[in-house]
């Protein structure tokens, strides 16, 4: 009974990992051609997705039909979608750094102290 119960088992674990189909690839810079740790890697319009491990490869477990957009994203970086038609293909995906001004900040300050002034209580 066990033998026919770890049979049964084993066949129905093999059959779901043959079900899901998996994107492999890698992110890196285009100038240096660096590999970008931490980019993410999102299905468009699903909360599907995956992220880069210390080398830039990443693992997309999914069982979407092709063909279906992923959208590579990363803090400093240009995001970048692309439409994907075979999964059996390693994917290497460049992104553009990109860059980014903030405004000015003015910081300015007054002699007198001006939070005794608008106290609503004599200060002595």
């Amino acid at each position: 009974m066990k033998k026919y119960a770890m049979l049964v088992f084993a066949l129905l674990l093999s059959t779901t990992l043959l079900a899901q189909n998996g994107l492999t690839g890698q992110v890196v810079e285009q100038t240096t051609k660096n590999p970008i740790p931490g980019a993410n890697i999102k299905v468009v319009g699903l909360s599907v997705g995956a992220t880069t491990d210390f080398d830039g490869f990443f693992n997309l477990d999914t069982d979407l039909q092709t063909p279906f957009t992923v959208e590579v994203s990363m803090i400093g970086y240009a995001t970048k979608s692309i439409e994907i038609t075979d999964l059996s293909a390693d994917l290497r995906v460049e992104l553009l750094e990109s860059v980014s001004e903030l405004d000015a900040v003015v910081v300015s300050a007054s002699r007198t102290p001006e939070r005794i002034m608008e106290s609503p209580v004599t200060v002595e």
